[in-house]
This record gives C-alpha cells, structure tokens and sequence, in this order.
C-alpha cells in the first residue's frame, strides 16, 4: 500500500476517534527522520495503534505529550520526503 494511501486511512480512523495525526513527528533515536503519529486519549491512541500494526505489520512505538495526551508513532512509515 503507498504511503499517501496509508496515511489516509490512518487519519479517517483517527478522526472517527477525536485524535489527531501528525505526519512530521521524529521520536527517539530517529536522527531527523519524520514519521506518522497519532496523538490523543492513551487508550484510543493504543488501540487504533495496535489496528494498524495488525493491519500493516508496522511496529510503533509511545511517547508523552504532556499532562494527558501521548503519541503512538511508526518509525517504518517514513514521511521525511512526503509532499
């Protein structure tokens, strides 16, 4: 599946939920490389994270982004050159 496509679909499902997706996010150790997030509620965040790597196969990975909100990102959907 391209990656536009992709990111599409991982916004549809995001906005079905009230979170958001960022496609710019770089987390730990990823030297500057951009990659999907999907930020909100942890619980919402985590199951709509485990959707797509059941869908995908993509691993994601977790961070805080403040008092309530975290982001569940993919490091192996690279959108460092994404237009």
């Amino acid at each position: 599946m391209a990656i536009k496509k992709l990111i599409e679909k991982i916004v549809h499902l995001a906005e079905k939920r009230g979170l958001d997706v960022r496609t710019d996010y770089s987390g730990r150790s990823m030297f500057g490389q951009k990659c999907v997030g999907i930020v909100g509620e942890p619980g919402e965040c985590a199951a709509l994270a485990t959707l797509v790597k059941k869908k995908t196969g993509f691993s994601y990975q977790s961070d805080s982004m403040g008092k309530n909100d975290q982001i569940y990102y993919f490091p192996e959907i690279d959108t460092t050159d994404l237009d």
